[in-house]
C-alpha cells in the first residue's frame, strides 16, 4: 500500500510570473495581489490589475508603482510563509460563497 506523498514545506518550482499564490509563496517566491484585505476575491479588485508572482525584489518594487492600488505582497507584509497564504485570493468560481473557515463549529451539512 502506497502513502501519501509528501512535499515538504519548501517546493521548488520553476518561476513564471503567472504562478498561483500557493506555488509562488511555497517556492520562496513573491506573491502580490492588488487589495488590501486578506482572502479578497479578484473581482473586487481595481479593473486592469491582477495578482502577479515576483522573482526577486526589482519586480516588487515595479508592481508597487502602480500607487493608485495598495497591494499586499507575501514576503513584505508576512514574516512567515505559512502566515502570507492566508493572503492567496478566494475565487468564488471554484470555492462558493463562502470564505470564512471556522474551526471551532460544526461543518455545514
Amino acid at each position: 500500500m502506497k502513502g501519501k506523498k509528501s512535499y515538504g514545506d519548501k517546493v521548488n518550482v520553476n518561476y513564471n510570473i503567472d504562478l498561483g499564490c500557493g506555488a509562488c509563496i511555497r517556492s520562496n517566491y513573491t506573491f502580490c495581489i492588488p487589495s488590501s484585505s486578506e482572502v479578497s476575491e479578484p473581482s473586487s479588485w481595481k479593473s486592469g490589475t491582477k495578482a502577479q508572482c515576483c522573482k526577486d525584489d526589482a519586480c516588487v518594487n515595479n508592481v508597487l508603482k502602480d500607487t493608485s492600488v495598495r497591494w499586499t505582497c507575501s514576503k513584505r507584509d508576512y514574516a512567515d510563509s505559512n502566515l502570507a497564504m492566508a493572503m492567496c485570493p478566494f475565487d468564488k468560481k471554484k470555492c462558493g460563497n463562502v470564505s470564512a473557515i471556522n474551526f471551532t463549529g460544526d461543518a455545514p451539512g
